[in-house]
């Protein structure tokens, strides 16, 4: 991570250090330094699989529709815990992106309902990987559907969806 943030730091380009909540103490020192000299920012790594379930197709809405509302009403208290612990570490953090390997449209949701902006993690490319779920999103940034994830149209989301080959979301 040093070794990154020095390279990275030294022509002057900020990360977006991608972890989970229960990192935030082990990163906390560094990362506040970096974000005092050179912007660094946290993003919030998300895994909604003990809420949402593992793979949830939640494209069939009638076979899911009790999984849809326990989503709804499950993740926005989760995110802000999960965002809480970031918060108690380092209090100048404010919740800009978060990150997932699973993602839905009931997250985007919960995101916009949490005061976040993006979503990053997109990999458009990978079918058979991490991001076989997120296959034929757009190339680069883009506001993902209110009805599914991965495309872009009406109605929009509010949330910016992020390639996961980004390094900086703010820049």
């Amino acid at each position: 991570m040093r070794r990154l943030a020095g390279i990275a730091h030294k022509y002057g380009i900020p990360i977006s250090w991608a972890m989970p909540a229960d990192s935030a103490r082990a990163f906390a020192s560094d990362l506040t330094e970096w974000h005092e000299s050179y912007g660094d920012e946290p993003l919030l790594m998300l895994d909604i699989t003990p809420i949402g379930g593992e793979g949830t197709d939640l494209s069939d809405l009638l076979q899911s529709a009790e999984q849809i509302g326990t989503m709804r009403e499950k993740l926005p208290d989760y995110i802000l815990s999960e965002w809480n612990k970031v918060q108690r570490e380092m209090a100048w953090a404010s919740p800009v992106i978060a990150g997932a390997a699973q993602k839905n449209h009931v997250l985007l949701y919960a995101l916009h309902r949490t005061g976040f902006k993006g979503l990053w993690g997109y990999r458009w490319e990978e079918k058979r990987t991490g991001g076989a779920e997120d296959w034929g999103c757009p190339f680069g940034f883009f506001y993902p559907s209110e009805d599914r994830h991965n495309l872009g149209g009406y109605p929009a989301s509010r949330i910016v969806g992020v390639p996961y080959a980004s390094m900086h979301p703010k820049g």
